[in-house]
């Protein structure tokens, strides 16, 4: 075979392979591919879907979903009306007054955590839960809590108003970052 031979051979190749893919054998290779991956594919799916009912993952979103709206009476109006009386409280310069608005602000908040989910035997405890991606100014909301417990837990304890306002301010600007209050 000399290189004329060779060279003509080699030029042949591409319409061999278009012939090759035109022709009957080709689309019956890759119909049965098709049917091969439609079966994988499938068996793939069944096997996804087995491990997330397996672990729970789906039910679990699924029940924290429902509890959210079998308590049809979220009371979101409750707490806008109670943090009125907060902001009623925080107005006035008299001790006593800014005082039990803190202590209010507090409750609300830590009531508001437990009703959303936040697990935990103390409002302590639900807070340590929470991260600065979930509410962006929690360190603020452990010095107000912090400030509280001071407050409820030694009464001489005297706190300035703009202590009470700053720490008040600070569970309000995160039920407004959790769409509770406007």
């Amino acid at each position: 075979m000399n290189e004329f031979d060779l060279i003509m051979k080699l030029g042949d190749i591409p319409v061999r392979i278009i012939e090759f893919l035109r022709s009957a054998e080709f689309l019956r290779l890759i119909a049965v591919l098709k049917s091969v991956s439609a079966v994988v594919s499938a068996l793939l799916f069944l096997g996804i879907v087995t491990v997330i009912v397996k672990t729970g993952m789906i039910a679990s979103k699924v029940e924290s979903l429902a509890h959210v709206f079998r308590q049809s009476s979220f009371p979101k109006t409750k707490i806008i009306k109670n943090w009125a009386l907060v902001t009623r409280r925080l107005q006035s310069y008299d001790e006593a007054s800014f005082k039990l608005a803190l202590i209010e602000a507090d409750k609300i908040f830590d009531d508001l955590l437990k009703r959303i989910g936040y697990a935990g035997e103390t409002m302590a405890e639900r807070l340590k839960r929470i991260n600065t991606a979930q509410i962006s100014n929690i360190d603020s909301i452990w010095q107000a809590h912090k400030l509280r417990n001071q407050l409820v837990h030694n009464p001489d304890f005297h706190l300035t108003h703009g202590q009470v306002r700053e720490a008040v301010e600070a569970y309000e600007s995160a039920m407004k970052e959790l769409e509770i209050l406007e």
